[in-house]
């Protein structure tokens, strides 16, 4: 795609015959190593400017020769190009797309490497990189520039990141920097491939770093961005396998900065627990946090505080405004509170709800409790139903469970069915730290009561169900599936400072698939909402038989999938322990083993970047010794290239999760071989699998083929 940056490698070329006398004989050749490699980016409107840096080292005895080689993109659109090694400006020649795509294949045919093969079909610029003296480093320095894709508001960039992958072993320190600045303001921001620092300078400057040491680079870097003038902001990537339904990922941004003016006025009532379990160091730190909190809210906002053991007890009668005189007030309030006594939950929210009946902004209660219900009513499904009944003014509900001695069932329940978000303090995590960084991303509401409308557009299986409020500074990601293509229009409706507010924006849902992490991102939060239906209301043979074909699918590693690479990969004893998590995985609602589960799932709802990396298991309610091997046997077991999953047999071959022994006659292509080269040039897309050099069963088209490398 336009837009893709180029990467670096360096290929050793042959030496040429010459006839001397014998000589003692050379020793053998070592790899070349990368020492480093740093990417320095700026994007101002279009248009990107790179600055690339590699330094290799020859660990060998004698003098090298090298070949230079950087991919681009064949559509790319390079502005200018200069390169410079060991201080010397050296000439570089840039090949076309059918030229490059000649020598990237006598490259694999002579090297038997097929590391290139991702790159048939690109341009390519070569340089010839002498002398790679012994034992000493060679810096290599390419400036260059070129014009991004864009579709309507949405910029995508693409730095090839893998084709820098060292001849031998990993990159010593590697860093990418992305400096952007738009002069209509960026608005929505996502790397879908990198855990990433982004760093916003108002609306029309941003900066997205990335560092690491000892990498292998897996996975080219990607960023996507919007740019619009608007209040809000939009963005959709799509990805459209062969003969499959498409996947979306739509990103929704507000404004960095919004005028107070904009900003909803909120009604907040903060319910803390004061039972006798809270005092010591939790009842500090909670009342850091309530500090905080309430320091935090501005002029136009309404509070209330209610605290509860044995019985709730209010600081005021009802909603107060925010003045410096009720802000004062409410920390002397705070400073007195002592814990003693029970956990009376369903008195203390009903209390909070007929408080925030009255609510003059968009109404908010908070909820910490450190306890099980002891008090009062104590049986779950009445309270739920008892909450439902009373939460007439539609309050978010956020609840914080703190230690292991809570109702996760219960706390998870009252913020899914009242729009707001479960969230635990485990006993090693710090209560005000946690409550204090929550309160910060939502103490400035922009809309509300959200829905959106694809239109003349199927979709099916979009997440999250129930979208919620949008904070400033926040984003919102919504994942799906779609049916069609082309042009459609997109209406998003909510509430803005009470008023009702409609916002229509245009994607281009494309036939192309460029986005290959999307598929598993997209089933990740699918199989997130099953197993929390599963874990909320009960076992459901129908929903646990869509987890296990989703997880073997895509990868994903779950209650109900461990067999996919424990039972069946020869790990008794970790079997045995998963065996058991499963077991407690849907009848568990407290103890240290739920808390853990309900934490790991809030994960898997928000997993992100980096979607496309190798399989780390989000494994529900184990221990952290069981996770290590967890994540040792998927590491040995599942491997992810690209949009495609595969598991590896004790043959030594990867196959397809897309595989079917019963269903698929198996074509047998050795590598390498005439008919190799054949289907690469018939399916270019294949090159991005085989590039990994692993001997394979793949299915691609309809057919199976396998790979032999022997």
């Amino acid at each position: 795609a336009c837009g893709e940056a180029v990467a670096c490698r360096i290929i050793p070329t042959p030496p040429v015959p010459i006839i001397r006398p014998p000589r003692p004989p050379r020793p053998p050749r070592q790899p070349i190593e990368t020492r480093s490699h740093t990417a320095d980016i700026t994007i101002e409107g279009p248009v990107a400017k790179v600055a690339v840096e590699a330094v290799f080292y020859n660990p060998n005895p004698y003098v090298m020769e090298g070949t230079y080689f950087f991919p681009l993109a064949a559509d790319a659109a390079v502005d200018n190009f200069e390169m410079e090694i060991n201080g010397k400006l050296v000439k570089g020649e840039l090949l076309e797309a059918q030229k490059a795509k000649r020598i990237y294949e006598d490259i694999v045919r002579k090297l038997r490497d097929p590391g290139l093969l991702e790159w048939v079909g690109t341009k390519m610029l070569r340089c010839r990189v002498y002398p790679m003296n012994p034992r000493s480093e060679v810096r290599v320095r390419l400036n260059y520039a070129l014009t991004l894709r864009r579709s309507g508001d949405l910029f995508e960039f693409s730095y090839p990141f893998r084709s820098a992958r060292p001849e031998g072993g990993k990159i010593g320190s590697c860093a990418i920097r992305v400096r952007i600045k738009q002069p209509q303001g960026i608005k929505t921001l996502y790397c879908p491939t990198h855990k990433v620092d982004i760093q916003r300078r108002g609306e029309r400057e941003a900066t997205v770093g990335f560092e690491a040491k000892g990498l292998v680079p897996e996975r080219d870097f990607k960023l996507a961005f919007s740019v619009s003038e608007k209040d809000l902001g939009m963005a959709v990537l799509t990805h459209k396998p062969a003969a499959e339904d498409g996947y979306f990922l739509l990103t929704l941004a507000p404004k960095v900065e919004v005028p107070e003016g904009e900003v909803q006025p909120k009604s907040v009532v903060f319910v803390l627990d004061t039972s006798g379990s809270m005092s010591g160091e939790k009842i500090r730190q909670a009342k850091g946090a309530l500090r905080y909190c309430v320091n935090s809210l501005r002029p136009q906002d309404h509070f209330a505080i209610i605290t509860f053991a044995t019985e709730p007890r209010a600081f005021r009668e009802g909603l107060i405004p925010a003045t410096k005189d009720n802000i004062a007030a409410a920390l002397e309030f705070i400073e007195g509170i002592q814990a003693r006594g029970g956990t009376a939950i369903n008195d203390a929210l009903a209390m909070a709800l007929r408080t925030i009946a009255g609510a003059k902004g968009l109404p908010m209660i908070v909820f910490l409790t450190d306890g099980l219900p002891t008090i009062g009513e104590t049986n779950t499904t009445a309270i739920l139903k008892n909450i439902a009944s009373a939460n007439k003014a539609k309050a978010r509900i956020f609840a914080f469970g703190v230690g292991y001695d809570v109702n996760t069932k219960l706390l998870d329940r009252l913020a899914a069915d009242n729009g707001g978000a479960p969230d635990y303090v485990s006993p090693k995590e710090d209560i005000e730290v946690k409550v204090s960084a929550f309160f910060q991303k939502v103490s400035s509401p922009v809309l509300s009561d959200l829905k959106i409308q694809f239109q003349g557009l199927e979709t099916y299986d979009v997440y999250p169900r129930k979208l919620p409020d949008l904070f400033r500074g926040s984003q919102l990601m919504v994942l799906g599936r779609y049916k069609g293509s082309g042009h459609k229009a997109i209406k998003l409706s909510g509430t803005v400072r009470g008023k009702p507010r409609e916002f229509v924006f245009e994607a281009n849902f494309g036939t192309d698939a460029n986005n290959p992490y999307l598929p598993r991102l997209w089933a990740t939060r699918k199989v997130a909402y099953l197993l929390d239906q599963i874990r909320l209301h009960g076992k459901n043979k129908e929903l646990e038989t869509e987890v296990v074909r989703l997880g073997k699918r895509f990868g994903i590693v779950t209650p109900y999938t461990s067999f996919l690479v424990v039972e069946e990969g020869g790990h008794p004893a970790l079997a045995l322990r998963l065996r058991e998590a499963r077991r407690n995985f849907a009848r568990a609602e407290s103890g240290r083993g739920a808390v853990q589960a309900a934490k790991d799932l809030a994960a898997f709802k928000k997993a992100g970047a980096p979607a496309a990396a190798p399989a780390k298991p989000q494994m529900l309610g184990i221990d952290a010794d069981a996770k290590k091997e967890l994540e040792k046997a998927v590491s040995a077991r599942v491997v992810h290239i690209a949009d495609k999953t595969f598991y590896r047999r004790p043959d030594g071959f990867l196959y397809d999760s897309l595989y079917d022994e019963a269903k698929h006659k198996v074509i047998e292509i050795k590598a390498f071989s005439d008919e190799y080269f054949a289907l690469v040039r018939k399916h270019p897309r294949l090159g991005r699998y085989l590039a990994e050099g692993k001997p394979m069963v793949i299915v691609f088209g309809g057919k199976a083929y396998k790979i032999t490398t022997g």
